[in-house]
């Protein structure tokens, strides 16, 4: 009230009655309410669209992003910035934020890559107002890795009636499943190509013409054989592309080609061409196509085309030689036969009717067939004794549609006779048949094999060992003596090994013997320069005779001496020594007294050579001393067997205690010692009081070897064994070894024999190696104790020799 009482004072001042002014102030407020009427019906018409818009926009299938003209990008300085994001966009997108979520969190949903360019595109719409339309990749969910989703965006900016830029908006619609079905069927489009391209390829690989007709008959598809056939350029097709044939056989093949159409049945004929500039004969076959699943595949059908011209000029040359061929079969004693493809005779010999006595004019006029023909000979007692004839008659007719390659068997007839048949398919049908009468040959196969037999008993028992090698040198015949001796197994003999592949698998010392040299000179000798086999001399093996056959074959013989020398020795070495013992005891003493009075020189000097046969001879006294002294106690010698001794032994106190025997005739000689203990096995699976034995017979070969002033070396060391399962244990190895000559051999091995024959009666080996000039090595191998029990011994061939080299 207050101000409108100032009002009217206001107007009164001034000479203007308020009343005057109240008809005035009722319009203005009449306008004022009829304009706001007026805008707030507008409002509500508005809102209602605008509602109906939100809803329209918020059920719209794709999803919108929508930047609005009252956004102000230089305040905000980001034209990127602000916006409103659609529930149905956030759905899609997988936003956290839902419809108040901004560009930053939808870009960044897509692949890196997209993400950018998508910024880059919006940017511009934003700046410009330029649109776009884009597929991008979105980022695949945790544990979906493998599931790629692509959306397309499209941009666009939604402008007034005057032109005026109302906003700017996104739309995205989820295209994973439409692009996965493009993407397929482009997949599908290249894999098609491919493999039509490779369809093609594959008939352009076929050395024969081939081609493909539509439902008009024309050539739609053709390879590159059949282009360079015609002699037309890649690409052509339907009637544009010739017949391989011309004139009216190519009407005779298209009609053809339509009644393996209108059939469904391949069908095959003959024509000349001319391919090349060369008439040629084609065998064409037209086959159909089976049609497939559609409607709109047609009938189609293919042609193949095979050069049958060598066919027919092998044909034509054959008729021409089969004129010349019966002319010689006609004059041939062998029985000879054709018969058809329909089993009838088509041809015979005169040797065949008198073969089988059958009448040549009924074999000429009737032509029978083959199961008359059996008859007939069935009839005539002439067939092999069968149980049940019709089963062996369809056997023999079953032979026409069976038989691919020829056969060979023997008819063995009721008269004693024995026929060997030849059946063989016939170049043109049928069959032909030899017959041979090879019961002469039999007879004198089977005496040759009778007699081979009684020769190869009688070489196997010879005690020799016999072989024979033909011209070339290659063993086709050997004894059983000479297979044990060579250790030749029936295997490698059925081989026909050289003699230098069987001497090649001996030990280097057979290997070394001059003998085998000189009988592998005389086997590579061509046979006519071989003569008489010169026996080298100085060669081990003696008593080996080598003969030149007549035939060109070589005679070998060769004793066993190794196993008969050694026979007086293993027999009873005891015996042998006690008996060596009791000869030499009684003149030992004098010999000895005078040999050492001589090498003294208490009766008067001697010559340096003098000197030195004195010492030899010393030392094989004192050798055969030690012979004395070990077999009045060799009375183990009489005990001795195959089955190996147990115990355990110290090697090292054993070794002391040899030495102890042999030092001081060592010393006496003044033969020097070394010795070298570097095994870490000290205790060995021996017999004590045996093993002794065996090592003083080794050092007392030793002593006898080494002549006055020589050198005797003694080493033990570890080496491996192989125990009876094949399983490899520790082991010793004891070597001796001499720097002098080796006189007395015999006596020495003989020694040696039997020192080796008691190392294995200890689980051990005794090796001898001589080397000429160099003195002797003697090498014994002992099983060793593992964690202090007796190993297992190792097995070795009781035949075994000495091993010696030269």
């Amino acid at each position: 009230m207050g101000y409108l009482q100032q009002s009217i004072t206001f107007f009164s001042h001034y000479g203007i009655e308020p009343t005057a002014l109240f008809p005035p102030l009722l319009l203005a407020l009449w306008w004022f309410w009829w304009r706001w009427y007026r805008d707030r019906a507008s409002w509500q018409t508005a809102g209602i669209k605008a509602e109906m818009l939100s809803h329209v926009m918020a059920v719209s299938p794709d999803g919108w992003y929508l930047w609005s003209a009252s956004d102000d990008p230089v305040k905000d300085g980001d034209l990127l910035g602000g916006g409103q994001c659609s529930r149905r966009l956030a759905v899609m997108l997988s936003l956290f934020s839902g419809h108040s979520a901004s560009f930053g969190d939808v870009v960044s949903v897509f692949l890196p890559g997209d993400g950018a360019r998508l910024s880059s595109l919006v940017y511009r719409l934003r700046s410009e107002g330029e649109g776009f339309s884009v597929i991008l990749g979105l980022q695949p969910a945790e544990g979906q890795e493998d599931v790629l989703r692509r959306v397309e965006v499209s941009g666009v900016r939604a402008l007034a009636d005057d032109g005026r830029c109302l906003a700017d908006v996104l739309w995205a619609r989820d295209v994973s499943s439409g692009e996965e079905d493009r993407r397929e069927l482009v997949a599908r489009f290249h894999c098609a190509a491919r493999e039509a391209s490779r369809l093609q390829r594959i008939l352009d690989t076929i050395p024969l013409p081939v081609w493909v007709r539509d439902d008009g008959l024309d050539i739609i598809l053709v390879n590159r054989t059949f282009l360079d056939a015609v002699d037309s350029l890649p690409g052509q097709s339907g009637s544009s592309v010739q017949e391989l044939v011309a004139g009216s056989a190519a009407r005779d093949l298209r009609a053809m080609a339509s009644a393996v159409r209108a059939s469904g049945r391949a069908r095959s004929g003959t024509w000349h061409t001319v391919v090349g500039g060369s008439r040629r004969l084609m065998e064409i076959t037209e086959s159909p196509v089976i049609p497939g699943q559609g409607s709109d595949d047609g009938l189609h059908t293919v042609g193949v085309a095979q050069d049958i011209t060598r066919l027919e000029v092998l044909r034509q040359a054959t008729e021409q030689q089969m004129g010349s061929h019966v002319a010689v079969l006609e004059r041939l004693g062998t029985a000879v036969a054709i018969f058809g493809s329909d089993t009838r005779l088509r041809f015979h010999n005169p040797a065949f009717a008198r073969l089988w006595k059958l009448d040549p004019l009924w074999l000429a006029t009737s032509n029978p067939d083959y199961a008359e023909v059996l008859e007939q000979q069935r009839l005539n007692r002439l067939l092999p004794e069968v149980a049940d004839y019709p089963a062996f008659r369809q056997r023999e007719l079953a032979r026409f549609k069976a038989l691919l390659e020829p056969m060979e068997d023997l008819l063995h007839l009721p008269d004693g006779k024995t026929l060997r048949r030849v059946l063989a398919p016939h170049p043109l049908g049928g069959l032909l048949a030899t017959y041979e009468d090879v019961t002469d040959r039999l007879t004198l196969e089977a005496r040759l094999r009778q007699v081979l037999a009684v020769q190869d008993q009688i070489m196997d028992a010879l005690p020799q060992a016999v072989a024979v090698f033909d011209a070339d040198g290659h063993l086709c015949q050997a004894n059983t003596a000479f297979r044990t001796l060579w250790k030749v197994d029936a295997e490698t003999l059925e081989r026909h090994p050289a003699f230098a592949m069987i001497l090649a698998r001996q030990p280097d010392v057979i290997q070394a013997d001059p003998i085998w040299t000189a009988v592998q000179t005389f086997l590579s000798a061509p046979p006519g320069d071989r003569g008489v086999f010169p026996s080298p001399s100085g060669s081990l093996s003696a008593g080996v005779m080598v003969i030149a056959l007549p035939d060109g074959c070589v005679l070998l013989v060769q004793p066993d001496v190794t196993e008969r020398a050694s026979l007086p020795i293993t027999a009873n070495p005891a015996y042998v020594l006690s008996s060596l013992a009791e000869l030499i005891r009684a003149p030992l003493g004098t010999v000895g007294s005078l040999c050492e009075v001589l090498f003294t020189g208490d009766m008067g000097g001697l010559d340096p050579s003098r000197q030195e046969y004195a010492g030899r001879v010393m030392a094989i006294l004192h050798f055969l001393s030690v012979i004395n002294d070990a077999a009045l106690d060799l009375d183990w010698l009489q005990e001795q067997s195959e089955d190996p001794v147990s115990g355990a032994v110290s090697l090292r106190e054993l070794m002391s205690v040899v030495m102890a025997d042999v030092q001081a005739a060592a010393t006496h000689r003044d033969i020097v010692f070394d010795y070298r203990y570097d095994a870490s096995c000290d205790r060995v699976s021996a017999d004590g009081s045996s093993l002794r034995q065996s090592l003083v017979l080794v050092f007392a070969s030793a002593l006898a070897a080494a002549y006055n002033h020589g050198r005797i070396r003694l080493e033990v060391r570890d080496e491996p064994v192989v125990s009876l399962s094949g399983a490899v244990l520790p082991g010793v190895v004891v070597t001796v070894s001499d720097d002098g000559a080796v006189p007395g051999y015999d006596v020495c091995s003989a020694v040696l024999a039997l020192a080796k024959s008691g190392i294995r009666r200890n689980g051990g080996r005794l090796s001898v190696f001589s080397f000429s000039g160099r003195g002797t090595r003697v090498q014994i191998r002992l099983p060793a104790l593992v964690s202090g029990d007796v190993s297992a011994a190792v097995a070795f061939k009781t035949h075994e020799v000495l091993t010696r080299e030269a």
